[in-house]
């Protein structure tokens, strides 16, 4: 009887156990998601409406008044990633029309009801409860909408533009890591640029650019003076004689420079004029020379990075 006693038990035990175990797979209050968020009810629902909250704010002034609208979205793109778009307009009586908009794609996971979210560009996070047919942010409520076509259509350039701010996140470390400008002063007037890099290697598809920047400002000067950017279309190694003379009035003062230094060099016998011009050419390089600075960055897909720098 006891030994029947002991079997029964282990049976029961074995059935509760993997009751148990069925009541639990969903994970902890995820809907059921098991490993793929899409699975996740809530999400299906987030991925088909448009979340839309809308805003007016009247103000009136000295002048007269102004009114201002402003339009708040989010897509949910699949189930991890969405965007939040938002537009305002201002109408002012006195200054016209203005608008402004633009777009944060961020990551996101679903947790109970609440939908927490991760923005990709500036490391900010945001909470939105789930209410069927709301999301409410704690200071607004995003109500949900149906997909238009045009939903459809603009979700699909969002997921293109998504795929990009996702690899953006990694292009900062790739350039620390794989990009290194050498700078070697070969004498006074001469700085030689070669730009050593993998990114072309790394990012076959992307476009990638890089840029010299020129900071001249000699006082009381009328030559080299400003700030000018020179940009090279170059996915690997890139190669430049001499910085200077990236500027073009700096680039004629060397080469006249040049020209009556290789010649007195030469053992050749210059002229008073030569010799003028020398001293002349000479106080200005020299000028230049000490009141210009340089920068060196890459663009990826238009997002800039600043390339570190080596002095040899």
């Amino acid at each position: 009887m006891k030994k029947n006693f002991y079997y029964l038990s282990l049976l029961l035990g074995l059935f509760f156990g993997m009751t148990m175990f069925t009541a639990c797979g969903g994970g902890d209050g995820d809907g059921g998601g098991g490993d793929d968020p899409a699975n996740n009810e809530i999400v299906r629902k987030l991925m088909a409406k448009r979340w839309h909250t809308s805003s007016s704010d009247y103000n009136e002034y000295s002048y007269g008044a102004a009114v201002e609208t402003s339009r708040d979205y989010f897509y949910f793109l699949d189930g991890q990633h969405g965007v939040n778009v938002y537009r305002t307009k201002e109408v002012d009586s006195y200054f016209g029309t203005s608008r402004k908009e633009g777009k944060m794609f961020f990551n996101y996971y679903v947790q109970g009801n609440s939908v927490i979210i991760n923005y990709l560009n500036n490391g900010g996070s945001q909470t939105l409860t789930f209410n069927e047919s709301y999301l409410d942010s704690g200071g607004n409520i995003y109500s949900g909408i149906d997909l238009t076509s045009d939903d459809q259509n603009m979700m699909s350039t969002l997921r293109t533009e998504l795929a990009e701010a996702l690899d953006a996140s990694g292009y900062e470390a790739a350039v620390k890591s794989g990009v290194l400008a050498n700078i070697k002063k070969t004498d006074n007037f001469h700085r030689q640029l070669d730009i050593t890099s993998n990114l072309g290697q790394k990012y076959p598809n992307k476009t990638i650019k890089y840029v010299v920047v020129v900071d001249t400002n000699v006082p009381g000067a009328r030559y080299g003076n400003g700030y000018e950017e020179y940009s090279f279309n170059d996915n690997n190694n890139l190669h430049v004689d001499n910085l200077l003379s990236l500027n073009a009035n700096t680039s004629i003062f060397l080469k006249i420079y040049d020209s009556i230094k290789a010649k007195q060099n030469s053992g050749q016998s210059l002229t008073s004029e030569e010799r003028e011009a020398l001293k002349d050419y000479t106080d200005i390089l020299n000028e230049i020379a000490n009141y210009t600075t340089f920068e060196f960055f890459v663009e990826i897909n238009g997002q800039r990075f600043s390339i570190p720098t080596k002095y040899i």
